[in-house]
């Protein structure tokens, strides 16, 4: 790989490429802050770009590799990252209006491993308002737009970090997933978004958002991108390599309710697909996904966090933003104290289900992305059904893109694992990836 232009392929190239010096860290980041300075200006991905400290920081880690040091997979790699992470000395809002010129003191346990590791940090991506509110697509506020397809949304809340990784600015993403704030933008940009296990990856120097379902997940091109960002952070070692094909179990049409035909048609093709490769695919027992009014109860400490930042300056919250977080200190205690029973019996459908085989396939969203006119209806919060349970389960689970409708819109699908089994859930990842010729270069070019 002699040419910047291919360092924008997939993660293994990158990391061949830069170990056997035929890449230099420089170029990789040259070539990614080009594509941001020509493109983002109508893409609105960025709110605190650090060129400077990525360009020093690339030569460090040119010389570092030169002389023979390498600090594992994100050594030389740049990395992106939604702004409710701390990183210090930038931007670290949470998306809340009411915390603007707010900077993080100290990195985050996330990137104090990252940077360890001897990622290229390039700078904060744009958000939603508290990781809950609308998606807008231009101004001071924008959220971030997606480059597949300029009249739909990029899902949220870590919208800015799924673009950007779409769109070629960074190599690998971190943002956070509590409803489905990875997957679903990763699935709605086209690109793979990885939630791990509940605790698996540290929270410390994040912004709060719930205590009980929220946790830091990784962006990529694809799965191997995803998954050594999280072994850096988890500090583990994923083996992506399979001796046999996966036993898929596939969740029942009854448990999924309502979907686009492209959304069904590509769940049936990949699964035909996955079974004409070898892999095992059987029907999963019953699930029960309909878990909204459980997910939406725990967001009671939501409202908890942000109490006092309401009550002194309620002027730093949208109106809708205000209604809501009202709408969330009034759940009843009961409400959500029966939102843990909830998520046991969910758990234990879930672990049942998973107790033959390696992961359980469902489609990423009932439909592809949602209109940008669309965001603020009901249909918002249908959109993530099959998200949220594995938020309130605590399973890990992966989207991955498919194909692409004729919109040009992803259709992607959704892989969970076993509790705690992150690394054998990406290694069936990698496997399914491997069975689709899905077109993972940035666009647009």
């Amino acid at each position: 790989m002699a040419s910047p232009d291919a360092a924008l392929g997939g993660f293994r190239e990158i990391r061949l490429a830069l170990d056997d010096r035929t890449l230099r860290a420089s170029e990789l980041t040259e070539a990614v802050l080009e594509r941001i300075g020509r493109l983002d200006g109508e893409l609105h991905t960025q709110v605190d770009l650090d060129a400077a400290g990525a360009v020093e920081r690339a030569a460090q880690a040119d010389a570092e590799l030169d002389a023979g040091k390498h600090l594992g997979p994100l050594h030389g790699i740049p990395i992106g990252v939604k702004e409710t992470i701390g990183v210090e000395g930038k931007r670290f809002t949470g998306g809340a209006y009411a915390f603007d010129g707010l900077r993080a003191q100290v990195d985050a346990t996330v990137i104090a491993r990252a940077r360890a590791g001897g990622a290229v940090i390039l700078g904060m991506h744009a958000m939603s308002e508290n990781a809950m509110g609308g998606m807008i697509p231009d101004g001071e506020r924008a959220t971030g737009r997606n480059p597949r397809h300029a009249d739909y949304a990029p899902g949220g809340s870590s919208s800015g970090t799924a673009a950007a990784t779409a769109a070629g600015f960074c190599v690998v993403g971190f943002g956070a997933d509590g409803g489905g704030s990875v997957r679903n933008p990763a699935a709605a940009c086209g690109v793979v978004g990885f939630k791990p296990t509940e605790h698996r990856l540290p929270k410390d120097g994040c912004h709060p958002w719930t205590t009980t379902m929220m946790t830091t997940g990784a962006f990529s091109r694809d799965v191997e991108g995803a998954a050594r960002g999280f072994d850096v952070i988890a500090e583990t070692d994923s083996r992506l390599e399979r001796a046999t094909p996966p036993r898929l179990g596939l969740l029942r049409r009854d448990d999924l309710g309502e979907l686009d035909q492209g959304v069904e048609n590509a769940l049936s093709d990949a699964a035909a697909t996955f079974a004409a490769s070898g892999a095992t695919v059987v029907d999963a027992p019953p699930v029960d996904l309909a878990v909204g009014d459980a997910w939406f109860a725990r967001l009671r400490e939501l409202a908890h966090a942000h109490v006092l930042p309401m009550l002194t300056s309620p002027e730093g919250y949208s109106a809708g933003m205000r209604e809501l977080m009202n709408n969330l200190d009034s759940v009843p205690v009961d409400a959500y104290v029966a939102s843990f029973e909830t998520a046991a019996k969910l758990r234990a459908q879930l672990d049942a289900a998973l107790d033959t085989v390696d992961a359980l396939l469902l489609p990423a969203n009932p439909w592809p992305a949602m209109r940008w006119e669309e965001w603020a209806s009901p249909r918002t919060f249908d959109w993530y059904r099959f998200s949220w349970p594995l938020n309130l389960s605590w399973h890990p689970g992966v989207t991955i893109p498919w194909a692409l409708d004729p919109q040009g819109l992803p259709l992607a699908y959704q892989l969970i694992g076993r509790l705690n089994h992150d690394e054998d859930l990406l290694s069936v990842a990698a496997w399914c990836e491997g069975q689709t010729s899905f077109d993972r270069a940035p666009v647009p070019a």
